[in-house]
């Protein structure tokens, strides 16, 4: 037992420790549906990604972030003020099509740092 339950051990904590949760997805059954037959191969990826749990990241999409807000980089912002994806929703739109909508928050963001 000690030779292998001590190891496992060592890694289950360090798997606890490194795991990302999924965030929450508010979808309708119209929606639902809709992903099913119009979503493009980049939303579904998007909304899976998102929505199952990670281990080892340091937040959901961070590659892509990383180069929006270029961080540490001239003209980029600083790491700490990064957004949080806190959400996801799914709807459709008025004219039937669907869509996907990310919903940050960034509270050491202003506007002028999107523009």
């Amino acid at each position: 037992m000690l030779t292998y339950g001590f190891p496992l051990a060592v890694i289950g904590m360090a798997l606890k420790y490194a795991e990302l949760k999924p965030v929450p997805c508010l979808t309708h059954s119209d929606a639902q549906k809709l992903r099913e037959n119009c979503a493009t191969p980049i939303l579904k990826q998007v909304r899976n990604d998102v929505t199952r749990y990670r281990y080892g990241d340091e937040q959901h999409l961070d590659e892509a972030l990383k180069r929006i807000f270029q961080y540490g980089q001239g003209g980029g912002i600083p790491r700490r003020s990064a957004p949080v994806l806190q959400m996801i929703r799914e709807e459709v739109t008025e004219d039937g099509k669907y869509s996907l909508i990310l919903v940050f928050e960034a509270k050491a963001l202003q506007l002028s740092d999107f523009e």
